[in-house]
Parts: C-alpha cells; structure tokens; sequence
C-alpha cells in the first residue's frame, strides 16, 4: 500500500506592520514635571524642618516650665538686696498671670477662627475644610503674618480648585472673618490691660522668626509680654517700657509736648525766693 504524500504547507505571508513615530518631545511638560518633583522635594524638607523646630520648641517650654520654680529660686536668691528680690518675684508672678491671660485669650479666639474657617471652606465646596480650619487656627496665632499665610494659602487653594467664579471665594471668606476677628472681638475679649504696640509685636515676630523659624514666631507674643511686665517694675527699663505699650489716648501735638513734663524725669526743683533787698537810708 502505497504511502500518500503530505501536503506542502503554504508559507506564511510575513507581514510588517510600520511602527507609528514617536510623539515629539514637549520641553514644557518636562520641565513641568522636573519643577514639580524639585517643588515636593523643597516642601517636604520644609516641613521637616518645621517639625523639628517644633519639636525643639516644645521639648524647651516642657523643661523650662518643670524648672520653673528651681529657676526663680535661684534667680531670688542671687539678688543680695531685699527690695530688690520682692521686685524681681513681683515681676515674675505678673509676667506668669499676663502670659496666661494672653494665650488663654488668643487659643479660645482661634479656636472659634479655625471653626468658622472650616465651616466657609465646607460651605464653598474647598476639599479638606477640617484641615484648612486648623491650617487657619494655627497660624492665627502669629500676629500679622499668620493671617497672611492664610490668605496666600486659600487663594492658591481657589485658583487650583475652582474655575472664575469661585477662585476667590476661601481667600475673601478667611479676610471677612479675619477682620470681624482683628477689628471686634480680639479688642474686647484680650482687654485693654495686655495692650502692645503694634510696632513692637512686629519686630518681636521678625526676630524671634528669623531666629527660630515658625515656632519662634509662634512665642513672640508672649515673651514680649513677659518683657513689658518686667520692664515695668525697673525703673532703669521704663523707658522701654513705653515703647513695648500701646498708645491709649490720642497723641498730643508737638506744641502740647513742650509743655508736658516727661514721666520719667525727676521732678524739677523750684526755684528758692531770693532774699529782700536792703533798703536805702539817706544820710
């Protein structure tokens, strides 16, 4: 029986499919995407930073206020004077009530800011109000540019966000509440007792800022009030204690001020009679 043949198979046609070209190269995606990952890289070693300037902050305050009484202690005790040791103690205990009537003041006041921040940002429709109410609650603590960095915040947070008509909405919300804040309640609820000037509390912010970063700026305030009570008590600091306080009254004008005795002058001795003159007797 015959074997039958196998069938040749028919060869494969090969077919070569032409590859598309590649898309061009957009420098401005690139340099984009480049810019981006140096712009997280900058932010998260900020924040870094900051939080271990915080850190420090916290772990001094913690030792200086376990240390408290050693400290004054030790102070009293260096003074050899009487007097001298009843001032240094009364200025410490003043200084320690104006601090805590400060912050006690201020924390209750942000705290009510950080709510009727997150509420707006809840109400316009910005993502993560919680977080930009305690953003806003925080930094409120800074006098001046606290605020500021809020406003820059938000309104970055709007134009990202939000198309026209609602990229300023978080940024003028926080200022409405922010002047309702600064103009009524601040005045009212901190008291006029723990006043300062708006000059110093500047300078105060600045140098302690640039010296510690956020967390300086965040003590400031209350070292200065600190300052302003000791300063108070010594009569050689008094002038500067006319600096650190703020003006209660409306200034005088400078012809007025020719005629005012200054505060911290000594009284001007007046002047003794000068004696009779001898009369004239004719010869």
């Amino acid at each position: 029986m015959a074997k039958k043949r196998a069938k040749p198979r028919p060869k494969g046609i090969d077919i070569h499919v032409a590859e598309p070209p590649p898309p061009p190269r957009d420098p401005l995606k690139e340099r984009i995407a480049s810019e981006s990952l140096a712009l997280t890289g900058a932010v998260l070693g900020r924040a870094v930073s900051f939080g271990l300037s915080l850190a420090a902050t916290v772990i001094l305050l913690y030792f200086l206020l376990a240390s408290e009484h050693w400290m004054v202690v030790r102070t009293v005790e260096a003074i050899p004077k009487r007097r001298d040791r009843a001032i240094v103690l009364c200025a410490v205990r003043a200084a320690q009530r104006q601090i805590a009537v400060y912050i006690g003041a201020v924390a209750v006041i942000n705290l009510v800011v950080a709510a009727l921040t997150a509420l707006a940002m809840m109400w316009i429709g910005l993502p993560n109000p919680v977080l930009w109410g305690t953003v806003a609650g925080v930094l409120n603590f800074i006098p001046y540019l606290g605020p500021a960095m809020i406003f820059c915040l938000l309104l970055l947070a709007g134009l990202i966000s939000f198309g026209a008509d609602l990229m300023l909405a978080p940024a003028l919300a926080f200022l409405l509440i922010h002047a309702i804040e600064s103009n009524l309640v601040s005045p009212w609820f901190v008291g006029r007792r723990l006043s300062l000037s708006p000059l110093s509390v500047f300078l105060s912010v600045m140098f302690w800022g640039w010296l510690w970063g956020i967390a300086g700026a965040l003590i400031a305030v209350p070292v200065l009030v600190g300052v302003r009570s000791v300063c108070k008590r010594n009569r050689r600091l008094r002038l500067l204690c006319v600096y650190l306080e703020a003006s209660r009254s409306k200034p005088p004008s400078l012809r007025s001020l020719l005629r005012i005795r200054s505060r911290l002058a000594p009284p001007e001795p007046t002047p003794a009679p000068l004696p009779p003159e001898p009369l004239a007797v004719d010869a």
